[in-house]
């Protein structure tokens, strides 16, 4: 981003994404936010296709996977290694900025000696930054987390497979290292800038996108039933699918596979409450994405765009096209194609399918696709898409737990 014969840039702002299309709404802002001069920008591709064209963000980076970045949680601690610059910035692709100001504001606080770190964004149940918006001192983060097994990596501590994982302690990406910062004694400021308009956060998008990619829409709302998740990340999805293709009316469209016609349907099967909770909650994205526009001054509205292709409801256990949530299979059982998330697999064969989150506490993955979860088991075939080992040590992409060698026999006397 930094214009050729210009100072060298203070700030490196690393994100990581799939889709391209909120890609582009993301870097629309990022653009308009910061002086060209004193920022870089690069951009991890997670698609795992090379989705993420270099065309349709001119002036960045785009960074795809390689040796010490083989995913996202990876290309975090990648990021800060490489980073050039005396600022580092992570910014997730679903957090837009909106502001010309924040930026300079925030290298001033940053110019206090005692303060490492500001997160415009942080969590509400954790004293820590995440990755949603905070600028940090390159060097103190490298100090810091050069003593810190995993960097940035998420982590379960205390993992005891003879206990329920509700008493597991979870730590999502970052958490730690904000620990570990906070621990050395320098100062890191957490703000909710979103809350005063500085920033716009849409929840689960790129999370709910590919679970109705793997699943389809209608079976995953049968079997949510609408639940929280499924509204933020549909809603957000469908309210930034119109602004994209307002902003982009020479396309691609916007390739969410869904529709409202499905979310009205959903609408009241919580009760009345609920339904006036998600009317409102519908009614706020759409507001945010007028002020984006806003923002943006973007070009005229596109319109007849389609998306709402066919998807199957589940039907018989474990075969493909069914989609399972929070259950729990035992040693009879074999998955040939079957969508699990959050569930628990103890003892069967798991031949083919899909294991989102949940814990496999024993037996055989042969085949399919596992992410996102804690493998006790035995690992002999598949695709590894991250997750934890039996110790809670996150395992990046194609980096599943290896089985142990056995013990050799001792020579006959």
């Amino acid at each position: 981003m930094p214009e050729a014969g210009s100072l060298s840039p203070r700030l490196t702002i690393f994100t990581a994404g799939v889709y391209p299309d909120v890609l582009r709404i993301w870097y629309a802002c990022i653009r308009r936010s910061f002086p060209a001069a004193d920022v870089a920008v690069e951009i991890f591709d997670d698609s795992g296709c090379g989705a993420l064209l270099p065309e349709w963000f001119p002036g960045a980076t785009v960074l795809g996977p390689g040796p010490g970045r083989r995913d996202y949680q990876e290309a975090y601690n990648d990021a800060l290694a490489r980073a050039a610059t005396p600022y580092l910035a992570f910014v997730d692709c679903d957090v837009f900025w909106l502001s010309r100001d924040l930026w300079p504001w925030l290298a001033g606080e940053l110019a206090h000696p005692g303060v490492a770190a500001v997160a415009c964004v942080s969590r509400h149940d954790r004293r820590s930054h995440g990755t949603f918006a905070v600028v940090f001192k390159t060097e103190v983060y490298r100090e810091v987390l050069a003593g810190l097994p995993g960097g940035f990596s998420p982590a379960i501590t205390g993992l005891d497979l003879a206990v329920e994982r509700s008493q597991w302690r979870w730590s999502d990406t970052a958490d730690l290292a904000t620990e570990a910062v906070l621990a050395s004694g320098r100062e890191i400021r957490l703000l909710h800038l979103d809350e005063r308009g500085d920033l716009v956060v849409f929840d689960s998008i790129t999370l709910i996108r590919r679970l109705v990619e793997i699943v389809g829409a209608e079976a995953y709302a049968a079997r949510q039933g609408g639940g929280r998740l499924f509204w933020h990340g549909c809603a957000g999805n469908l309210v930034l699918g119109r602004l994209h293709d307002r902003l982009f009316p020479e396309g691609p469209a916007y390739g969410f596979q869904s529709s409202w016609l499905l979310l009205l349907r959903q609408l009241g099967r919580r009760g009345p409450k609920k339904a006036l909770w998600r009317l409102r909650y519908a009614a706020r994205l759409r507001a945010a994405a007028r002020r984006i526009e806003a923002y943006l001054e973007p070009a005229p509205r596109r319109r007849g765009v389609q998306r709402n292709p066919s998807a199957r409801p589940p039907a018989q256990v474990l075969r493909p096209g069914e989609c399972h949530v929070e259950q729990r299979f035992g040693s009879a059982t074999v998955n040939r194609g079957a969508v699990l998330m959050s569930c628990e697999w103890d003892g069967g064969l798991f031949e083919a399918g899909v294991m989102l989150g949940g814990v496999f506490r024993s037996g055989e993955f042969r085949g399919g696709t596992f992410s996102g979860g804690v493998f006790a088991g035995t690992w002999t075939g598949g695709s590894w898409g991250g997750g934890y080992d039996r110790n809670g040590r996150y395992r990046p992409r194609n980096a599943p737990p290896v089985p142990a060698a056995p013990e050799s026999s001792p020579d006959p006397a």
